[in-house]
């Protein structure tokens, strides 16, 4: 299945672009004097500044125009890929408290062609009912906000052997940008309800739909000067991005305009940031592929967390799958499949310059994949970092498994590990391995694994620690081997 979503969120974000000229009238650090502007002159000073942060061939591919129309000052602006008239709009004026309010944000209906590995491909986007606004403190002194509010929007696809229908019930999306002192933290949430969409791809039909999709996320103690720069990053990259990136094709390379603005971007995030934050709840997500079955998943979770304090970064990544049910399977076959999965790894001690470097790197035209892979790999083998799982909880059948543990790297690329997982109902998981054909291939393995494990009550356990090259499983040696070779 070819995914649509991505062009749905870009025909979001040239409405939410919009709010940009808002923050063209931070730049001074205290109203000028003498008498406010003339719309003319207003609309002038927004359509250059727009030409400047974006630059000119982006202000330019989007069609951006400021002019003045009755009490405000009207902003608009065309889809590259969208031939004909249809504009994203918004209705710019003045607002109490040297304030700046932006209302009747409308995002068109469109049709369009993109290219495709089989031929081209007609779009059809339409969006029902339209509720948003934003409203900006020009010198970042007090909270800013965009709100958005979207309904019924859909998106059709048809091209060789492609058809895909893609539908929205609701999207609300609330952002919010809080000055403290001379630092800035944004919180965005966004909450989707009603996602359905179905393709037919080679004549294979298969359906995605999700009852409520919930997300939110936090950066913190950005300074001005990177919170503009980020901002400007971000539009120029919206701005530039190729069709073919936005149909989610693969292969095809950045232009020039869009690389430029990926590296801003990478450029920015090397800033002083305090915290970030994201989290994201996928709530009633069903797959199906006719033909072959379904799953359910009851609750998908996802979030991640990252700072980077003295140069050094510290993040860590959470996702689960809660009531995980596969039908159409044989009975045998369904046994294997667990009804939860938790998983918490974590990072710590990675330089962000080095980081962000990776990610430049990852960038260019024609990167190696095997250096790609090996300066990552160097990444991650400075003294003092440290890879873990702070938790990782697993459910198959009746028994259940906790973990945790660490890595951590040393001088002289030398590595300690530290390790340790409990079970319950492992006994009854191995009895039913015995009469599942489907599972009897794995009874060595679970064999050894109780033969190594400790017995605490009716819990199992394992501490599994390597230091110098010694691995051992609950006190007994496994392995005395070279650590360059254990490793």
């Amino acid at each position: 299945m070819r995914p649509t979503f991505p062009i749905i969120v870009r025909r979001l974000a040239l409405g939410i672009a919009l709010a940009v000229p808002l923050h063209a009238m931070a730049h001074p650090a205290a109203p000028q004097p003498g008498p406010p502007p003339s719309p003319d002159a207003a609309a002038a000073q927004v359509q250059a500044w727009l030409a400047e942060r974006l630059g000119p061939h982006a202000a330019a591919d989007l069609r951006i125009h400021v002019t003045p129309e009755d009490d405000h000052l009207r902003v608009a602006a065309a889809d590259p890929l969208v031939s004909g008239e249809a504009e994203a709009t918004a209705a710019l004026r003045p607002g109490p408290n040297g304030r700046w309010v932006m209302d009747r944000i409308r995002i068109p209906a469109a049709t369009f062609t993109l290219p495709g590995p089989r031929g081209p491909a007609a779009y059809a986007f339409s969006i029902g009912a339209q509720d948003s606004h934003a409203v900006v403190d020009p010198a970042l002194a007090a909270p800013s906000s965009l709100d958005l509010d979207l309904s019924d929007m859909g998106l059709t696809s048809n091209g060789p052997g492609l058809h895909q229908a893609e539908h929205v019930g609701r999207l609300a999306v609330h952002a919010r940008l809080t000055p403290h002192g001379d630092r800035l933290d944004f919180d965005q949430q966004t909450t989707l309800a009603g996602w359905h969409s179905a393709s037919r791809v080679s004549g294979k039909v298969a359906t995605v739909a999700a009852d409520q999709v919930q997300a939110s996320s936090h950066i913190g103690g950005l300074d001005h000067r990177h919170a503009e720069a980020l901002l400007a990053a971000v539009a120029g990259l919206l701005a530039t991005l190729p069709a073919d990136a936005a149909a989610a094709e693969r292969g095809a390379p950045l232009p020039a305009p869009a690389h430029a603005a990926v590296l801003a971007w990478i450029d920015a995030l090397r800033g002083p940031v305090a915290d970030t934050h994201g989290a994201e709840t996928v709530n009633g997500l069903t797959v199906t592929v006719a033909g072959q079955g379904e799953a359910h998943v009851r609750q998908m979770r996802m979030a991640a967390d990252f700072s980077a304090a003295r140069g050094l970064v510290h993040g860590w990544f959470d996702v689960s799958i809660d009531g995980l049910h596969v039908s159409g399977l044989p009975k045998d076959e369904a046994a294997l499949v667990p009804t939860r999965i938790a998983l918490h790894p974590t990072v710590a001690g990675v330089r962000l310059a080095d980081l962000t470097t990776l990610m430049q790197e990852a960038t260019e035209p024609g990167a190696s994949p095997d250096r790609l892979r090996n300066d990552a790999q160097t990444l991650l083998m400075h003294p003092g970092v440290t890879l873990g799982m702070e938790s990782i909880s697993l459910t198959l059948g009746p028994a259940t498994l906790f973990g945790h543990g660490h890595v951590t790297l040393t001088e002289h690329d030398g590595y300690a590990i530290d390790a340790h997982f409990i079970a319950t109902g492992f006994d009854t998981l191995m009895a039913q391995a015995a009469t599942n054909p489907a599972m009897r291939r794995s009874l060595p393995v679970l064999a050894v694994m109780r033969g190594f494990a400790r017995q605490e009550g009716n819990r199992l356990a394992w501490d599994v620690t390597e230091h110098n090259g010694a691995l051992t499983v609950n006190g007994i040696p496994l392995s005395a081997n070279d650590q360059a070779d254990s490793r």
